[in-house]
């Protein structure tokens, strides 16, 4: 049993407060229980001085803001981003590298299915189904792949239970 610093009343502290703040089920003091399990007398401190503003504030000249009515913001256009979404889209990228990407292992019908659809999306610009007809022997190649095409293409197929090779190619 120990003593609540505060109201002086025996308490019963359990082990698992040891080492934490404890509070008072009695007087709802809040204390710090050492790691014997003795409250610790809390250290009378006087609060720390705040300082007051002195009776005479020097003066400062600010020049208070003159308009705070909204400013309309005008836009011309929305910007065309055709250039650059053409230069993604090019088979070849001049001054760049390109990826041919092989698949094996396309044989079920499942699998197939599963390609198909990681191929088909509007931001490859590519015909999908005249594609995934290119397959033999459960085999497919994409040549000249730029590496976002290349990259997208890998993380949406890693998972099927096919296997994935690529060779890098440098233009100049």
């Amino acid at each position: 049993m120990a003593e609540c610093p505060q109201c002086r009343s025996s308490i019963e502290i359990p082990e698992q407060n040891f080492g934490t703040l404890f509070t008072c089920s009695l007087c709802q003091a809040v204390y710090f229980v050492g790691w014997d399990g003795n409250p610790e007398q809390p250290q009378n401190q006087a609060p720390p001085e705040i300082p007051f503003p002195p009776e005479n504030p020097p003066s400062i000249d600010i020049e208070p803001f003159q308009d705070f009515s909204p400013t309309a913001v005008h836009v011309d256009a929305v910007p065309d981003f055709k250039d650059i979404v053409e230069f993604g889209n090019s088979p070849q990228l001049e001054g760049s590298l390109t990826y041919t990407i092989f698949i094996k292992g396309i044989e079920l019908a499942d699998t197939r299915e599963k390609i198909k659809e990681a191929m088909t999306d509007s931001k490859f610009a590519w015909d999908a189904e005249r594609l995934i007809s290119q397959i033999t022997h459960g085999a497919l190649t994409l040549p000249d792949l730029s590496p976002a095409k290349a990259v997208v293409l890998i993380n949406r197929i890693k998972y099927l239970p096919i296997e994935v090779s690529w060779n890098q190619n440098v233009l100049s």
